[in-house]
């Protein structure tokens, strides 16, 4: 049996869940039905801005999180007879630079793919690298026991809220037996020695969103999540910096740049690394959804989450259609990623239009 390994923290298809406003010395409130976002879904609210963790990450809280790495207890199906096709059409919302829309701009030129991921150069002030982030949180059962501190990483998308991260469902949430993570921050373009170099400041949740798939069954097929976050001096993220585009229903033939912050040796958390890949094939972990994808990538713990680039243009805007999600023990330099489908769009289409 091959064991496989999350980079972050927790995955999901059907409803979409939306995370428990709560502190990290509270136990979460019960969530409740809200008619947001089609019908099926849930929600606790909004969390106050005030309570949302920002003063909870010191420097040491920072340096000490760690990439949470649980084994999935699995082996994947090597054959299948599943259709790998796009599930309905395609759709791409376009990525836009801080301020306004991108002008069009050619496709940049290809890199060749590489087994090994290789250091993104500092600092991270360019497209894409500001719009590539780390995030931290609590993590918690779903009866309230404190598990420990946690990484991750994201990327901004655009939406018309102008205030998306999108990440991996387990870096929102635990999964099954798991709850919502608290003290939830978003640091783009965050590089680090060991007290951290943040150039544009902390983000806080506003709240977190991911498919009920995942937080019910841990479901690898669709490990995608999100989070709408608050506004810095009442200037929403993606005005601030900009937000790379993100696409659904393609084909899974592409070119994926593959980027995050790995921090499981031999990576420190320090810095953004980038892969360059193109689908190797498709993977068919237990659960409903569309099959997982394959790529050359050798990234470990702290990488999930980060988006896979496609369509990258010169400016270094492109459109996220995958994150890094899992990978198995016995091929460390391949990562899996969700096929971005209808399941993931669903999650989407939630979000794009929150209060923010």
């Amino acid at each position: 049996m091959r064991k496989s390994r999350l980079f972050g923290a927790a995955i999901l298809s059907g409803a979409v869940l939306a995370a428990t406003p709560n502190l990290a010395a509270a136990a979460p409130p019960e969530e409740t039905a809200a008619g947001a976002g089609g019908s099926g879904v849930v929600s606790s609210g909004e969390i106050p801005e005030a309570l949302a963790g920002a003063d909870y990450w010191t420097s040491t809280r920072l340096a000490s999180a760690r990439p949470a790495t649980p084994v999935r207890p699995e082996t994947p199906v090597p054959n299948s007879a599943e259709p790998r096709a796009a599930g309905g059409p395609s759709v791409s919302v376009a990525p836009t630079k801080a301020g306004g829309p991108a002008a069009t701009e050619a496709a940049a030129a290809e890199e060749p793919e590489a087994l090994h991921a290789g250091s993104v150069p500092r600092p991270y002030t360019n497209y894409p690298d500001r719009l590539n982030g780390k995030v931290f949180f609590a993590k918690y059962t779903a009866g309230g026991t404190f598990q420990g501190n946690f990484v991750c990483s994201g990327t901004v998308v655009n939406s018309e809220n102008k205030s998306i991260v999108w990440t991996a469902g387990h870096c929102v949430h635990g999964g099954r037996g798991g709850s919502f993570h608290r003290n939830w921050i978003f640091i783009p373009a965050y590089s680090s020695s060991f007290n951290g170099h943040e150039p544009y400041g902390r983000y806080t949740r506003r709240e977190l969103w991911t498919r009920t798939e995942w937080a019910s069954n841990s479901n690898f097929r669709q490990d995608v999540g999100a989070a709408v976050v608050n506004r810095r001096n009442n200037i929403r993220i993606v005005d601030a910096l900009g937000g790379q585009g993100i696409t659904f229903n393609q084909s899974r033939s592409q070119t994926f740049r593959s980027y995050g912050y790995p921090q499981a040796s031999p990576f420190n958390g320090f810095l953004q690394w980038v892969c360059v890949s193109g689908r190797i094939s498709d993977d068919f972990p237990a659960g409903v959804g569309p099959a997982t994808i394959k790529i050359h990538c050798n990234m470990t713990g702290g990488s999930s989450g980060g988006g896979w680039l496609i369509r990258m243009a010169t400016s270094g805007l492109g459109y996220v259609n995958s994150v890094n999600s899992y990978r198995y023990g016995s091929t460390p330099d391949n990562i899996f990623g969700p096929y971005h489908g209808n399941e993931a769009l669903s999650l989407y289409n939630t979000v794009r239009s929150r209060p923010a």
